[in-house]
C-alpha cells in the first residue's frame, strides 16, 4: 500500500524517512532515545581532516528527520532525530569527511541533560526556521459535518485485504473471493489508481481529464468482480494514490513538484515524480475518478500518498495560494468528502505509521487531528517493521508486534480525543516479513494474530492486511473484541 517505507522536541521523537511503502520508519512516544533507527553497513573509517575551531554558537536545523551522529560519518551510530527548526548548540569544532562537512554540536534532551554528537552542515542554518506548529493557524480543527451513515450504504467493520492492479484481473481475484468464503476477509481494497499513475478500468473521467490513463487498463468496462463482490456481502474499498502520480506528472510538468531553480521535476526514491497537492485541475480528476468508482458499486473511496513527498529536500511545490502543507491536504479532503459524501460513500485517508505519536505534520501535510477531523476513516500504517529503535522501548519493534501496535494505536486514541468529530480508526497492519530489517524475525498467524489482539484490547475492531504480493497469511479471526480500556487524555498536540 501506499508504501511507508519511516528532537526530541521536548514532547515527541522522530524516526527514520520513509523509503516506499513496504519500509516505513516509525519513532518512539516514550521519550526514549534510539540508539540505531536504521542498518548503515560500516565501511572502512574514512580519512576526517578537523577545520579550526570557531566560536560556539546556536544554530537551528533546516530539513526534517536529521540524524544527529556519534561520529562525524554517515555511518555513524544515531543518537536523536532532529527535526526543522529545532536549536543545537555547535560547539565550534568542524570535520571535513570524504567530502562532507560534519559540525559537532549539543543538544538538550526531554530528562534535562545534554547529548553531544554530529550533523551534517548542510541541515544547519544560523537563520531561525519557521515555527514547527504554525500551520496549526492555517487549519481547520473545529467539528466538521459528516455523515452518520448512508441508507443503502450502511457501515462496516472492516477485516480487509489489499489488492494491486494486477491481482485484481478475473483469474487472479478469485483466491480472495475464496478467502472471504472462508470468513478469513469481509472487505476487498482495490487500486483503482497506483502510483503510476494505471487505472483499473476504462474511465470517463481520465478521459476527460487525463486520456493517456486510458491506455493501460485492465478493464475495458465496469470489472464484473464488483457485482458478484456486492452479491456475497463483501464491502469495496477504492484505493486511489492521490499525489504521487507518475504519468499525470510526466504528462503535465507544470502541475508536478519541481527541483527548485530547475525545469526538472523532483523524483523521489522510487525515481517517481508526484503532483503538487495545491493544484486544483488535479484534484478534479482524483474526484471524478472516485465518483466514477462509486457509481460502479465501491462503497468507500480510500485516499493513499495524501500527502507532500518525505525528502530531505528543498522542493518547489508551485504554492500559488500560499498554503501550508497540512492545510492543502486537508482542504483536498474536505472538498473531497462534500462532493463523494453526497453520492452516498465514505471517505478514508491513509497515512504513515508515525502520525499519531508526533505532534507536528513530519513536513509532509500529515497531521493526525487535521486529516482525523475531516474523514469518515483514518489508517495509520502501523507495521512493526517500519519503527525505530526504541519505540514502545523495544530494540527490534518488528519482533514484538503485539506492544508496538498497541503502543501505536493507543497514540493514535489519544489524539482522537481532541477532536469532537474524529474519524474512525483502521490501521493498515503487517503480514510480511521484513527481510531489510536487522534481526527482524518472520510474519505468519501468530504474528498477525498479535498485531489484531492489541488493536481490539483497545476497542479498535477493524484493521487492514498489507502484503505487497498480496499473499496473505490464513488466521484465526477472533469472535468479538474486549471491552476497550481507558487511555489517559491526550496531550495537546499544538506542540510546546
Amino acid at each position: 500500500m501506499a508504501d511507508r517505507r519511516l528532537l526530541l522536541p521536548l514532547l515527541f521523537l522522530l524516526a527514520l524517512p520513509l523509503t516506499g511503502k513496504d519500509a516505513v520508519p516509525d519513532a518512539s512516544s516514550d521519550g526514549s532515545v534510539p540508539d540505531a533507527l536504521s542498518y548503515t553497513p560500516a565501511g572502512e573509517e574514512p580519512v576526517r581532516t578537523e577545520v579550526a575551531r570557531e566560536a560556539e554558537k546556536a544554530f537551528y536545523v533546516k530539513g526534517t528527520m536529521i540524524a544527529l551522529r556519534e561520529t562525524a560519518s554517515a555511518s555513524g551510530r544515531k543518537l536523536l532525530i532532529l527535526q526543522n527548526g529545532d536549536i543545537v548548540n555547535f560547539t565550534g569544532v568542524r570535520l571535513s569527511d570524504q567530502g562532507r562537512e560534519w559540525m559537532k554540536v549539543t543538544r538538550f534532551t526531554p530528562k534535562g541533560g545534554t547529548v553531544e554528537g554530529w550533523v551534517d552542515a548542510r541541515y544547519l542554518s544560523e537563520t531561525k526556521i519557521e515555527g514547527k506548529f504554525s500551520f496549526l493557524k492555517t487549519v481547520d480543527l473545529t467539528p466538521f459535518p459528516k455523515a452518520k451513515g448512508h441508507k443503502e450504504n450502511p457501515p462496516v467493520k472492516t477485516r480487509g485485504v489489499y489488492i494491486t492492479v494486477y491481482s485484481a484481473t478475473p483469474k487472479n481475484i478469485r483466491r480472495f473471493f475464496n478467502m472471504a468464503e472462508n470468513g478469513q476477509i469481509n472487505t476487498f481494497v482495490v487500486d483503482v489508481k497506483n502510483v503510476e499513475g494505471e487505472i483499473l478500468f476504462k474511465s470517463a473521467a481520465a478521459e476527460k481529464h487525463f486520456p493517456a490513463a486510458n491506455k493501460r487498463v485492465v478493464y475495458k468496462t465496469t470489472p464484473p468482480f464488483i457485482a458478484e463482490a456486492r452479491q456475497r456481502g463483501i464491502y469495496l474499498i477504492a484505493r486511489m494514490t492521490a499525489f504521487k502520480d507518475n504519468y499525470y506528472a510526466l504528462a503535465y510538468p507544470d502541475r508536478g513538484i519541481m527541483v527548485p531553480g530547475t525545469d526538472e521535476l523532483l523524483r523521489d526514491r522510487d525515481k517517481l515524480v508526484w503532483v503538487t497537492p495545491h493544484d486544483r485541475h488535479y484534484w478534479e480528476y482524483l474526484i471524478d475518478l472516485s465518483l466514477e468508482a462509486a457509481a460502479m458499486g465501491f462503497h468507500e473511496i480510500q485516499f493513499d500518498y495524501i500527502r507532500f513527498p518525505d525528502l530531505n529536500k528543498e522542493m518547489d511545490t508551485r504554492n500559488a495560494l500560499g498554503e501550508s502543507r497540512p492545510q492543502a491536504i486537508q482542504n483536498f479532503l474536505k472538498y473531497a468528502y462534500e462532493r463523494l459524501s453526497k453520492a452516498g460513500v465514505y471517505v478514508a485517508a491513509d497515512i504513515f505509521g508515525l502520525v499519531p505519536s508526533v505532534a507536528d505534520d513530519m513536513f509532509i501535510g500529515q497531521h493526525w487531528e487535521t486529516i482525523s477531523n475531516v474523514v469518515d476513516y483514518i489508517c495509520p500504517m502501523m507495521y512493526p517493521s517500519h519503527y525505530a529503535t526504541g519505540f514502545a522501548g523495544l530494540k527490534v519493534p518488528d519482533t514484538d508486534p503485539y506492544k508496538t501496535m498497541r503502543q501505536s494505536a493507543t497514540d493514535a486514541l489519544r489524539r482522537n480525543r481532541n477532536l469532537k468529530t474524529p474519524a474512525i480508526i483502521r490501521p493498515w497492519i503487517q503480514d510480511f516479513t521484513a527481510f531489510w530489517v536487522k534481526e527482524h524475525i518472520p510474519y505468519g498467524a501468530k504474528e498477525v494474530e498479535d498485531q489484531i489482539r492489541a488493536l481490539r484490547e483497545l476497542g479498535i475492531d477493524e484493521y487492514l492486511l498489507w502484503n505487497p504480493r498480496n499473499r496473505y497469511t490464513p488466521i484465526t479471526v477472533p469472535k468479538s473484541g474486549k471491552t476497550p480500556e481507558k487511555t489517559p487524555p491526550a496531550p495537546s498536540p499544538a506542540g510546546p
